[in-house]
């Protein structure tokens, strides 16, 4: 496999949910591969040039390496996805408490499967089925594979 583009090169404009699941989606399926470190634990930044679903939203140059462990409900992963263009607060207006549920949902899309230690190949089902799933929870269009994202 060759090595994956780690991240974005230019700020995103994600305002909402929907566009939020397909930029996080559309990231894992370009990548093929979770983002895991040589111990097998989920990272924003894994090995071989890899990053989780959030993790290739935030742009290199507000990714610092301290965030690593932290769940994306986080004040600084947060920071970081907003300072690359997920705009959280139009996406979550009532309340940062609302949005921790829905974030750490989606993160695990990527997280469970990824700790599974299956082959790329059952990562990948093992994700599209958790995030249809998750879509189905929220009330929002599950982004099919073979649609742009």
């Amino acid at each position: 496999m060759a090595t994956p583009a780690r991240t974005q090169e230019k700020v995103q404009n994600i305002t909402t949910k929907q566009e939020l699941v397909n930029a996080f989606a559309a990231h894992l399926r370009k990548q093929g591969a979770p983002s895991v470190s040589e111990k097998g634990h989920c990272m924003y930044r894994g090995n071989n040039g890899t990053s989780c679903g959030f993790g290739g939203l935030i742009l290199d140059q507000h990714y610092r390496p301290e965030i690593e462990n932290m769940p994306v409900s986080d004040v600084d992963v947060s920071n970081a996805l907003v300072q690359s263009g997920v705009h959280l607060v139009k996406i979550f207006p009532v309340s940062r408490l609302d949005s921790w549920p829905f974030l750490s949902q989606l993160q695990s899309c990527h997280d469970v499967p990824a700790r599974a230690g299956e082959d790329l190949v059952e990562f990948l089902s093992r994700f599209e089925v958790r995030l249809s799933q998750f879509c189905r929870d929220y009330g929002l269009t599950y982004p099919s594979p073979k649609e742009k994202s």
